[in-house]
């Protein structure tokens, strides 16, 4: 795929498609991480988005996250610092699958700092929002991801909604038909032992 070309189409479905794609680019990503960066901030994210987008701020949130971890986040590099803020300040769309996928963002960028650590704290102690995923919650995803950039820190959250919700979330996708992979599938049994041990600790204190 030619990303450049993608990325600087005007056709918004082209730009989500560079999106998707460029994460299996891993650092050979990196050459365009400013052009998704823009096509992302070009878009009015207070408005209600399309489905391309959607595709677009969500995916591009989890690919630059990605991309940036595999290069390694540099704080002095100020186009790193502009992603782990943009991908911040769009864990607060109102859009559930933005939020959802820029949370992610940050477990993929997997920065422990104060912001991304305050960001992903706040949300795990916020209030659920109406138009959540029934089965796995944005502090659920938020304490995922900060369990996977902190453990120690995620294990401060043992008496939290949040953590019963993560709990759920990972035994309803264990739950679900085996279409994931083997990788997949053990991550998950992991977590749920670590979910188990960490609840365990907690009830002989």
């Amino acid at each position: 795929m030619d990303f450049h070309a993608q990325l600087s189409s005007p056709s918004i479905r082209d730009q989500a498609l560079a999106a998707t794609f460029l994460h299996a680019e891993g650092a050979n990503g990196a050459p365009h991480l400013t052009e998704l960066l823009q096509s992302c901030q070009a878009i009015d994210s207070t408005k209600d988005l399309d489905r391309f987008e959607e595709a677009l701020l969500g995916n591009g949130a989890m690919t630059m996250g990605h991309i940036v971890s595999a290069i390694g986040f540099d704080p002095q590099n100020t186009r790193h610092v502009s992603i782990l803020r943009w991908i911040i300040q769009s864990t607060s769309s109102s859009n559930s699958n933005v939020a959802a996928h820029s949370i992610y963002g940050l477990g993929n960028l997997g920065v422990s700092n104060p912001e991304t650590v305050g960001c992903l704290g706040r949300i795990v102690t916020s209030e659920r929002r109406n138009n959540e995923h029934e089965h796995v919650s944005l502090r659920a995803i938020a304490l995922r991801a900060l369990r996977k950039i902190n453990p120690e820190i995620a294990e401060t959250f043992v008496d939290a909604t949040a953590f019963k919700e993560y709990i759920h979330a990972v035994e309803y996708w264990l739950s679900t038909p085996p279409t994931m992979n083997d990788e997949t599938r053990l991550e998950l049994q992991n977590e749920l032992e670590w979910l188990t041990r960490t609840r365990e600790r907690r009830a002989m204190r």
